[in-house]
């Protein structure tokens, strides 16, 4: 839990705080009151631990929840490595992929690489979705 929290506060709170503002007290009681470890996986490279993965089946699309690289670790490759295989599992399934992301987190560039399209959004967030498709993923 505490890589978890370390995790969450290397990669989000520079945009949480362009968004919201960051709160010390709300952000540590609210990660743990949502923490939900039956969702997570952690993500290991040379066996140290370098980002989690969250993901929920629904019966119609698999939401990609969360996935957090530290950012030692970001910009080579990994993200697209990580989500590759899950279009190609929702593809099997013929099922979208859903996820949302902050508007100000760069992210957003990786997920319309992989094919992702904006299908509605908020004032903080952008939804996206993927078709489902059986093709390799570049």
């Amino acid at each position: 839990m505490a890589f978890l929290w370390e995790l969450h506060v290397a990669t989000m709170r520079g945009y949480v705080e362009r968004t919201w503002g960051w709160d010390e007290t709300f952000q540590r009681d609210h990660f743990h009151k949502t923490f939900s470890p039956e969702h997570l996986r952690i993500l290991t490279c040379g066996g140290r631990d370098i980002g989690v993965l969250e993901t929920h089946l629904h019966p119609d699309h698999l939401f990609l929840a969360r996935i957090s690289i530290l950012p030692s670790r970001q910009n080579r490759g990994i993200g697209t490595r990580i989500i590759r295989p899950i279009l190609q599992d929702a593809g099997e399934r013929n099922l979208p992929v859903r996820l949302q992301v902050l508007k100000v987190n760069p992210a957003r560039f990786l997920y319309e690489r992989m094919g992702f399209t904006t299908c509605s959004e908020t004032t903080t967030h952008f939804m996206m979705t993927r078709p489902p498709s059986s093709v390799k993923i570049g």
